[in-house]
C-alpha cells in the first residue's frame, strides 16, 4: 500500500532523509519513530506530495507521488503536525469547504461531512468557530478533515501533540478504530502510545532506516534473542528439564532457579522462532513429560527501551564508521618510504 524506495532529501548541505526504504501493508497501523530531527516530518511531507525528494520513489496505493500527485492526494488523508485550520470558519462550514477542495461530489458532501463529524465525535461543536475550540477539538477537526472522502491511507504526524490526558485517550481510541479499514502511518514521541496502538514500527535515525517490523522482530534484532519464562511443578530432575528444553529448535540457552521443593523457574532464550509454533510445541512437550505448567510468558521489552538501545547501537556504528573512514595522519603512516641515514 505504501512503498518508500531509496528516498533522499537534502536542504542545502544538510541531508535530512538518507536513502530511506520501507513499506506499509494494506490495513496496517504502523508507528513511525525517530528522535527530533530524524526526518519523520520531512518524509511524511514527501509521501503526501508537499515536498518532492531529490532521489528515490514513493508509491502510494500503486501511484507514484512524482508522476501522479493528484491521484495520491485523492486516496490519502494527511494530518500535519501543526494542523493548519481556517480558524475563523465554523467547523461544519470548514469541513464542507475542504470536501469541495478534495473533489467530493456535491451530492455526497453533506453525508461525507456528517460521517466524519460522527466518527471524530465533534457533532456537538459543528456550529462553533474553530478559533474558540480547545486544542483537543481542533485536533479532532484536523483528523475529520483528513478523513473526508474516506481515503484508503492516513498519514498522521503527532496527532496527540499538545493534548491533555483525557483528550489523548479519546484520540487513541479514534485512531485505533481506523485501523483495518484504513492504512495508517502514525508518528508520535509517546512511545507507550505507539506500543498500544500499532501493529508494526519503522524507526529512523538521521534520515536512515535502522529498524522495521513488529515489536517482537525489533526486540530480537536489538537484543539478539527472545526471553521466555516458564515455571513448572512436579519436577524431580531439573537437569532433565534443561536438557529437554535445550534440545528444542530455536533455544540458545536455559537457566534454572529453584522456587520451592519441586517447583522451578526456567529462563529460556530463543532465536529465530515463531512464538505461536514454539508455544504449541512447548505445551505438547510439557504434557508428554507430565510436568505441571504453572506459568509461561514471553518477557516483553518495552518499546521505549528498545528504541533507546537500537538508536544507541546505530549511533555507535555510525561513529565507528566515521573513525575508520578518516584518512591516516602523516605521522601514523609507515616509514618504509622515508629515507634512512
Amino acid at each position: 500500500m505504501i512503498d518508500i524506495m531509496n528516498l533522499t532529501k537534502n536542504f542545502g548541505k544538510n541531508c535530512v532523509v538518507n536513502d530511506l526504504s520501507f513499506s506499509v501493508d494494506k490495513g496496517d497501523l504502523v508507528g513511525f519513530l525517530g528522535s527530533n530531527g530524524a526526518g519523520k516530518t520531512t518524509t511524511m511531507r514527501m509521501m503526501t506530495g508537499y515536498l518532492f525528494p531529490d532521489k528515490g520513489n514513493i508509491l502510494i496505493g500503486g501511484h507514484n507521488v512524482k508522476e501522479a500527485p493528484l491521484k495520491v492526494k485523492r486516496i490519502t488523508g494527511y494530518l500535519p503536525e501543526d494542523n493548519p485550520l481556517y480558524v475563523d470558519m465554523r467547523v461544519d462550514e470548514y469541513l464542507k469547504f475542504r470536501a469541495e477542495l478534495k473533489g467530493v461530489s456535491k451530492s455526497k458532501i453533506i453525508s461525507s461531512v456528517s460521517n466524519v463529524l460522527d466518527k471524530c465525535l465533534i457533532e456537538d461543536v459543528q456550529g462553533k468557530i474553530i478559533r474558540k475550540l480547545s486544542k483537543g477539538y481542533r485536533q479532532r477537526v484536523g483528523l475529520a478533515d483528513a478523513l473526508i472522502g474516506d481515503p484508503e491511507i492516513l498519514i498522521l504526524d503527532e496527532p496527540t501533540n499538545g493534548l491533555d490526558p483525557h483528550q489523548i485517550i479519546k484520540m487513541r481510541h479514534l485512531i485505533k478504530s481506523l485501523s483495518g479499514k484504513h492504512t495508517v502511518l502514525f508518528s508520535s514521541h509517546r512511545l507507550s502510545e505507539l506500543e498500544m496502538l500499532c501493529d508494526k514500527f519503522v524507526i529512523i535515525q538521521k534520515g536512515a532506516l535502522i529498524a522495521e517490523g513488529t515489536s517482537e522482530e525489533i526486540s530480537q534484532m536489538t537484543l539478539g534473542s527472545i526471553p521466555l519464562e516458564i515455571i513448572l511443578g512436579n519436577i524431580k530432575e531439573k537437569d532433565d528439564v534443561i536438557q529437554t528444553f535445550s534440545n528444542m529448535q530455536g533455544v540458545i540457552s536455559v537457566e534454572a532457579q529453584n522456587l520451592n521443593e519441586d517447583r522451578w523457574r526456567f529462563s529460556v532464550s530463543l532465536q529465530d522462532v515463531d512464538r505461536g509454533v514454539f508455544q504449541q510445541q512447548l505445551f505438547h512437550l510439557i504434557a508428554t513429560k507430565s510436568w505441571d505448567l504453572v506459568h509461561v510468558s514471553f518477557d516483553e521489552v518495552p518499546l521505549e527501551q528498545l528504541f533507546v538501545q537500537i538508536t544507541q547501537q546505530s549511533q555507535e556504528k555510525s561513529e565507528q564508521s566515521s573513525v575508520s573512514d578518516e584518512p591516516e595522519k602523516e605521522g601514523d603512516q609507515d616509514d618504509s618510504e622515508g629515507g634512512s641515514e
